[in-house]
């Protein structure tokens, strides 16, 4: 435990910094995850931590067996930005897995409404308004969506689909964000 507090304050006075301008958004490439704004990579480690945590060092998955709190907007916020924002870099050959605009609603802590699409070989994800016109809801607690995403447990147990399913089957079916 003194171990992990240790690094996690040498980690907090790494990231601050990357949170101020200039520094915030200047860009880096992080090899087969894309391209990144400094400032996520407090988000990136965010997401690791958490997800790792939950879904491969915790029974069911993992060996330890410990009960946690559920998690909070502070904790879900920067690793639910981190995965959004990993849609359009993390899988080169996504945007051929999404023949029509999706709706992705993601509910409690961190969430938000996304409006998925796709032009060209490119994937965009945005705040949804009421333009935009996905041809599916795609709705999931913020929370599920840390292990959906990341296939660590099947999207059809946590993923309530309301529209075209064939068009959401085909996306939810290949995303495997990392």
């Amino acid at each position: 435990l003194e171990n992990a507090q240790k690094q996690l304050e040498q980690a907090i006075a790494a990231f601050i910094p990357l949170q101020d301008e200039p520094i915030a958004s200047a860009e880096t490439p992080m090899l087969d995850l894309g391209t990144y704004s400094l400032h996520a990579i407090a988000d990136m480690f965010t997401f690791d931590m958490i997800t790792h945590l939950r879904y491969d060092i915790l029974a069911p998955r993992g060996s330890i067996t410990r009960q946690l709190p559920r998690l909070d907007e502070v904790r879900l916020s920067p690793a639910t930005y981190w995965l959004l924002g990993g849609i359009p870099k993390m899988q080169t050959d996504l945007a051929g897995h999404l023949r029509a605009p999706l709706a992705l609603r993601l509910v409690g802590p961190g969430g938000g409404n996304f409006l998925i699409s796709a032009s060209a070989e490119s994937i965009t994800v945005e705040p949804l308004v009421s333009s935009g016109r996905p041809v599916a809801m795609l709705t999931s607690s913020t929370e599920d969506f840390l292990a959906w995403s990341t296939t660590r447990v099947p999207w059809r147990s946590l993923v309530a689909v309301d529209g075209d399913g064939d068009v959401a089957s085909d996306f939810l079916d290949a995303i495997n964000l990392i």
